[in-house]
């Protein structure tokens, strides 16, 4: 009787503990993203689902090691609702609503790719396991819809294994990678061209900026562009996944076997796929965009063998009639209506414009000896005049001959918006500014009180007309 009041009693103050610390957790949204990778509402959500689910229930006395083990598999378990393949019926609305894409890829249902995730497995078969890290990884599989959804993952392969021989593995395994009869995923070169995995073109550059001075030169240029900017939503996914969840990020350290941290992917995964639908976190996917945007250039897609089976035949006409529609497409919008003008092209210009000024506002301005000729669009001056300025200055050489277009228009324009620091003041300049005030505002008591100049460190009074609302003038 009395072993039973004690276990009541101590069960009573766990569950209270429990309470307490789930409402100061989910009290503060900063916390809670921290703790558990996501909103308040949306793990009150993901609770719910996996109780109506019947997966999981509150348990007692037991171990938290069986505790994370059974939410683990009630994670997991929800595969069937959340890690679905693509049938194909509909074209994603990312595609069909994007008139650079639509109609080239409306057969295409995602992209696919491979990530590395570290893994600690005993020191025999650590060769197996590391590839291009300097520790041992799995090369996870996975496809993602154009909504960063992962829609089929298989994780457990040896780092060493290539993306083709596991693909190869996937569309053959009992849980196989289907693709859909007539349609096709987006994938790097590292895998095969095939009728249902179209890859860049080899050789030839993407990431281009489609609308810049170069541009595209030709076809393939234009159908890489376009492939790369629509396949980077696996890389995406991978990014914001391995940001929400550290557990599986590249550089950290496993702290569970192989096998947990199979199902830790998974079950990381599938919470993905959950809160890309409740609690996507703009902020994060943000985070990942700059970073891939910053990592992209321009790059040379290397060649290598290629395949000259049936299947790779008809990949490649499948890719040539892509490519040569969107080109025919693109060469005659640009006859019709000329380059299409976007916000980025803007602001690009802009800064070109304003560094321009810049640079010529710093090398000439104060300078005797030049004019301005609005004809020539030149800063004219005697020839001594120039060579004394080049020795000084060697950047100044190539102003000498080259016009500056519309200098006089930029000069009404960014002239007042220049940042000149004149308001910038040390420490010690403070001091002694202050120490030139006091003494010029010494009062002789003899003088008439309209012939006294107040200042104050941050406001000068003087001749202002209205001494009851001074207005604030900042001076040297």
């Amino acid at each position: 009787m009395i072993i039973a009041k004690l276990l009541s009693n101590i069960n009573a103050e766990r569950d209270a503990l429990r309470h307490k610390l789930m409402r100061e957790l989910t009290a503060n949204e900063v916390i809670c993203r921290d703790i558990i990778r996501m909103g308040p509402v949306a793990f009150a959500a993901f609770c719910g689902k996996l109780k109506a689910s019947g997966l999981l229930k509150d348990f007692r006395c037991e171990t938290i090691s069986r505790h994370f083990h059974n939410v683990l598999r009630a994670v997991v378990a929800l595969e069937a609702e959340f890690l679905n393949q693509p049938t194909g019926v509909d074209v994603p609305p990312q595609i069909l609503n994007n008139n650079r894409i639509y109609p080239y890829f409306k057969d295409c249902v995602g992209a696919l790719d491979g990530t590395h995730i570290r893994v600690k497995v005993p020191r025999e078969l650590a060769p197996r396991f590391r590839g291009r890290k300097e520790w041992p990884t799995q090369n996870v599989l996975a496809t993602c819809s154009f909504d960063m959804k992962l829609t089929y993952v298989l994780p457990g392969w040896e780092g060493t294994a290539s993306d083709s021989r596991i693909l190869k593995h996937a569309l053959d395994r009992e849980d196989k990678l289907l693709i859909p009869q007539g349609k096709f995923y987006l994938v790097d070169v590292g895998l095969p061209l095939r009728s249902g995995l179209i890859t860049p073109y080899r050789g030839v550059r993407y990431h281009l900026n489609e609308y810049s001075r170069r541009g595209p030169q030709n076809a393939k240029e234009l159908f890489n562009h376009r492939h790369a900017s629509l396949r980077n939503v696996i890389e995406r996914a991978f990014g914001v996944l391995k940001k929400r969840f550290p557990i599986i990020a590249t550089g950290t350290e496993p702290h569970y076997s192989f096998e947990i941290m199979i199902e830790i992917i998974l079950a990381c995964c599938i919470i993905h796929n959950f809160l890309m639908g409740v609690d996507p976190h703009e902020n994060l996917i943000a985070e990942v965009n700059r970073e891939l945007m910053h990592a992209e250039a321009d790059h040379h897609v290397s060649t290598s063998a290629l395949a000259t089976d049936t299947d790779y035949r008809i990949g490649v006409m499948l890719r040539e009639q892509i490519a040569s529609q969107m080109w025919n497409d693109y060469h005659n919008n640009l006859a019709t209506f000329g380059p299409v003008i976007q916000k980025s092209n803007i602001k690009n210009r802009m800064k070109t414009l304003k560094r321009t000024f810049a640079e010529c506002k710093d090398l000439f301005h104060g300078l005797s000896g030049f004019a301005w000729n609005p004809v020539t669009k030149l800063f004219e001056a005697t020839f001594d005049v120039w060579k004394q300025l080049i020795q000084e200055k060697s950047e100044a050489r190539k102003r000498m001959h080259t016009p500056i277009n519309n200098y006089d228009k930029l000069y009404e324009i960014y002239s007042e918006q220049r940042a000149i620091g004149e308001y910038a003041k040390s420490a010690r300049e403070k001091v002694r500014r202050w120490q030139r005030e006091e003494s010029s505002s010494q009062i002789d008591l003899n003088d008439t009180f309209e012939n006294v100049i107040m200042f104050d460190s941050e406001f000068n009074w003087a001749n202002d007309n209205n001494m009851n609302s001074p207005e604030p003038s900042l001076h040297p």
